[in-house]
């Protein structure tokens, strides 16, 4: 027969294991990455945007540099823009933003030869309903290029991949809601 002692002994041990299982569960079940947070946070505030009813009274909204770079790269995923692997941007104060976009112009083969960075750096501009990045300085790789290398690399991946080619010079309408982008260093501040 057990005595008293050994089967407290028994039961603290399986307490034990099963407080190892749950502990192992739940330090290893994460719910989302800081990744996926930043772009369920800007989703949210584009949709308060979209829907936004006090139509008469200017409003503004902060979204940070790693959130911003969250959502760039969850939309090139989303849109299944083969050649363009990733971009990253800093945002610097008076609407300037400096970044890098890599490029693989082979993707299927992941080549290492294929894949080249294009460091950029400019300005954005905002007219009325209308916003366009005005580009100061282009680099490729360490090269320095001029603005019109880019508008025909754009339109070159563009008719690779069946797209409409679009002009990196000219303005484009502001989505929905936004009267105004301006940054501070980190930051974005949208006007709606």
């Amino acid at each position: 027969m057990l005595t008293s002692k050994l089967i407290k002994m028994r039961i603290f041990k399986l307490k034990f294991i099963i407080f190892l299982i749950f502990a192992q569960m739940l330090f290893s079940f994460s719910p989302t990455t800081t990744e996926e947070k930043n772009v369920i946070r800007v989703k949210k505030i584009i949709e308060k945007i979209k829907y936004n009813k006090n139509l008469h009274q200017i409003q503004k909204v902060t979204i940070n540099e790693n959130e911003v770079n969250s959502y760039l790269n969850y939309r090139i995923k989303k849109e299944n823009i083969k050649r363009l692997e990733e971009i990253k941007i800093k945002i610097l104060n008076k609407n300037i933003i400096e970044g890098k976009a890599v490029i693989n112009f082979d993707k299927e083969y992941k080549s290492y030869s294929s894949v080249f960075n294009i460091y950029f750096r400019g300005r954005i501009m905002v007219k009325g309903k209308y916003v366009k990045f005005d580009f100061e300085k282009l680099f490729f790789e360490e090269q320095v290029i001029p603005v019109n290398f880019l508008e025909f690399i754009v339109n070159y991946l563009s008719k690779l991949e069946g797209y409409e080619p679009l002009s990196i010079f000219n303005w484009y309408e502001l989505p929905y809601g936004i009267k105004n982008i301006k940054t501070d260093k980190g930051k974005i501040i949208i006007y709606y």
